[in-house]
């Protein structure tokens, strides 16, 4: 048995007479080793070849399986191997993904859904939520809703510090309110913040006054910012 190592033609351009070898040698029957001798050609190298001679639908068989039925194949003579080879395996691309509803909007839709619905004195609670929430989720659109908030707020007669400070409570208010997810906690109710974007005071849902430069006067103030506030001296991000 032959063990030459297969490198004589290692590297080298595949020629028409290659080609024409290699058809000849699969339409006799050769195997596999055969082949390879005959060309002085690894099967890694003949592989992608043998596949292309075969129907576009058909080349992802496993080359144990490609070179019998290619060789039933070119017993026909009106089998054309080199048109076989002339035909591009078609790109499979995945189905579009189509998002509808709120994550379908686009970026400035969305920006000024959001807007105009938190302009509203009682907005809808879960639309509200889900849209602040879906903000939120892109981080350049919660900036361009913070900025135009803040505009708002300035507008409506409040210096820019604090229109910076108070637009983000004001926007994080519409997000899991009592009336939506059934939950009570403390924290300013829909009248305090929807009143007035840039007059938030009045009574939380707890009983504790809430004063509108975003800080409970009473003792013990609630944390976090669930429920849109912040402590004393917090970020509101």
């Amino acid at each position: 048995m032959d063990t030459t190592p297969l490198t004589g033609r290692h590297g080298s351009p595949w020629t028409d007479a290659d080609y024409e070898l290699l058809a000849r040698s699969v339409r006799e029957g050769c195997t596999l080793p055969e082949i390879e001798r005959r060309l002085d050609r690894t099967a890694t190298a003949m592989g992608p070849r043998l596949r292309r001679m075969m129907p576009v639908d058909q080349r992802k068989a496993p080359l144990e399986l490609v070179l019998p039925a290619l060789s039933e194949r070119l017993q026909d003579p009106d089998y054309d191997w080199r048109a076989m080879m002339l035909q591009d395996t078609p790109v499979v691309r995945p189905p579009d993904i189509v998002l509808s509803g709120i994550e379908g909007l686009d970026d400035q839709d969305l920006v000024e859904l959001a807007f105009h619905l938190l302009k509203t004195e009682d907005p809808p609670p879960r639309l509200a939520d889900r849209l602040v929430r879906e903000a939120q989720s892109r981080a350049h659109v919660i900036a361009r809703l913070h900025r135009k908030v803040e505009a708002l707020l300035v507008f409506r007669g409040a210096e820019e510090e604090t229109a910076a400070y108070r637009a983000g409570p004001w926007i994080n208010a519409a997000r899991a309110r009592p009336a939506y997810d059934d939950v009570a906690r403390p924290g300013p109710s829909a009248a305090s913040w929807y009143g007035g974007p840039w007059g938030l005071s009045g009574r939380g849902d707890d009983g504790r006054q809430y004063s509108s430069a975003g800080a409970w006067e009473d003792d013990d103030p609630p944390r976090g910012t669930g429920s849109g506030y912040s402590s004393p001296g917090e970020s509101p991000y």
